[in-house]
């Protein structure tokens, strides 16, 4: 009489155009069109024109620019941003976040200074 329709369940799939691997180390200026996920170690810049998802033992130690970032890993250096900068438990940034929106979870460790607003364009 009464039937109970199946809800389809969806999962949000998070794909990244360019994934950077564990083993994988990389020193200089590091430019990816599109979004990225990032497992190794970096040594120079880091430069994405998408969203940028930091793995939980990635180390960064660069001057990084992206659309927005989601920060599980380490990253000495500054953070430039058109959208967010997420901090999850567990990470550490070590630099300046420039953002719109900038959330920290309970567990993740921030030194530095932030300045929300418009800044992609602001001081170098």
């Amino acid at each position: 009489m009464f039937r109970r329709e199946a809800k389809a369940v969806v999962e949000e799939k998070q794909t990244s155009d360019t994934i950077v691997g564990a083993g994988t180390k990389f020193e200089g200026t590091l430019a990816v069109e599109g979004s990225l996920l990032f497992e190794g170690r970096l040594e120079g810049s880091l430069i994405v024109s998408g969203p940028l998802r930091v793995g939980k033992n990635a180390y960064i130690h660069a001057e990084v620019r992206a659309h927005e970032a989601r920060i599980a890993g380490h990253i000495k250096g500054n953070v430039r941003t058109r959208e967010s900068v997420e901090l999850l438990a567990g990470s550490k940034l070590e630099g300046d976040v420039y953002a719109r929106a900038f959330r920290i979870e309970d567990g993740a460790v921030f030194q530095g200074n932030c300045f929300m607003g418009d800044t992609w364009s602001g001081r170098e």
